[in-house]
């Protein structure tokens, strides 16, 4: 019932009373079922924590509105990442352990390029734009990049202006970044009216509405280039970061991003495990006080089934207190940050504020430890940087097959 919905028949029953040992025969034969990949996918949306966000959630995490992408269908995406990534491990015959230690990831070409484009734009903790990180304006056809939207018509056929989107990301073409609009602005917005033009990173950032549809500047809609059959393309992508000399993937570069051989995504941004998917993130943002402590708690209750609310101590999401005055030893905050915040640690050596990609480790108001350390109910510790360390301490731990059990 658990992993189908299905009630037991007479002979399955009579199979395990006349031998225990059938049961793992029954249950890989239950696996394969259509009701288990339906009851399956709902269940590790809910217990990996992958539900309940709302479109807005994802509006700091990826430095863009979610009405210019698609609000109902980046939702749907987002939450089912990591459900389809769990049954896919499941079909490969991987360690169940891997959900905290994964680097592969069920994905479809438009959260792709969603995910490469949060890698080409990183913000700090102050949510701002970090210029200097921004990958792609140090290529030198980008240097001085100008974003250009334009109506023309032929004079004598009256024909609308055309330009394929290939032709204006191809840096070589002398429509590159010029972008030909299907009709002509008609709103009330004098900025909006053609030629469009924008400069430097947002004009980096001005090509993500119109991959979607969208015209930068909220400026109303236009011919997308991600099409609804893109959003069902979903295939198993490994994430990795660039080697030396090596490019990553440009969110722009839909042909790539839609071809079923690629099997990599090229990114800077580590994405390791469930506590590293866009709604995870999205359903436990942090703060500059908080700073990352929730997360981390959350991340506890998924992988190990354990929470520092179990020991009469609550994480709350929006602290006021200065550090320094509330987590003195003899307050009731001090066991929670001794044991927690060293695990936190792992959070904020890979991400900022907003779940980018940490680029001011040394911060002198809020520095971060090179070092963090994984310890939970007096096991082994767990100690490195970053959040694949977070994820080794879920997977090695001892309590973990008991915990997803029960």
């Amino acid at each position: 019932n658990v992993l189908t919905g299905l009630p037991l028949t007479d002979d399955e029953l009579k199979a395990v009373v006349a031998k225990a040992a059938a049961l793992p025969g029954l249950i890989d034969e239950w696996q394969k079922t259509p009701e288990f990949r339906t009851r399956m996918l709902k269940f590790f949306k809910q217990a990996f924590q992958q539900t309940q966000t709302d479109p807005t959630d994802y509006n700091d995490l990826i430095g863009a509105n979610p009405n210019d992408i698609g609000p109902a269908l980046l939702l749907r995406t987002a939450e089912e990442m990591f459900a389809r990534t769990v049954l896919q491990l499941i079909d490969e015959g991987r360690p169940f352990t891997e959900v905290a230690t994964t680097d592969r990831f069920m994905m479809n070409a438009p959260l792709m390029s969603i995910l490469a484009f949060i890698d080409a734009i990183p913000r700090s903790d102050l949510n701002q734009v970090v210029t200097t990180a921004v990958w792609p304006m140090q290529k030198p056809e980008m240097k001085n990049l100008t974003l250009t939207l334009i109506y023309e018509t032929d004079p004598a056929t009256g024909a609308v202006l055309t330009i394929p989107w290939a032709d204006s990301m191809n840096p070589m073409s002398p429509n590159f970044m010029r972008f030909a609009m299907p009709k002509p602005y008609v709103g009330n917005q004098p900025r909006c009216i053609e030629p469009y033009v924008v400069k430097g990173v947002a004009a980096l950032q001005g090509l993500l509405p119109l991959m979607f549809g969208q015209r930068p500047g909220a400026c109303g809609p236009s011919t997308g280039q991600v099409t609804a059959d893109d959003w069902n393309t979903w295939r198993m992508v490994r994430i990795r970061a660039p080697k030396v000399g090596e490019e990553r993937t440009g969110f722009w570069d839909l042909a790539r991003l839609r071809d079923p051989t690629a099997v990599e995504l090229i990114m800077d941004t580590p994405r390791i495990g469930f506590m590293s998917t866009l709604a995870f993130m999205a359903n436990w943002p942090t703060n500059m006080s908080n700073q990352s402590r929730v997360i981390t708690n959350q991340a506890l209750i998924v992988g190990l089934n354990r929470s520092f609310d179990d020991r009469g101590t609550t994480v709350q999401i929006t602290e006021t207190a200065d550090d320094s005055k509330h987590v003195q030893p003899g307050t009731a905050c001090f066991g929670c940050h001794q044991t927690l915040d060293p695990m936190r640690d792992l959070f904020r050596q890979s991400y900022a504020i907003s779940y980018f990609k940490q680029m001011t480790p040394m911060n002198p108001k809020y520095p971060i430890p090179a070092m963090g350390t994984f310890a939970v109910d007096g096991a082994p510790a767990t100690t490195g940087s970053g959040i694949a360390t977070f994820g080794k301490g879920i997977a090695t731990h001892p309590g973990f097959a008991a915990a997803w059990t029960q």
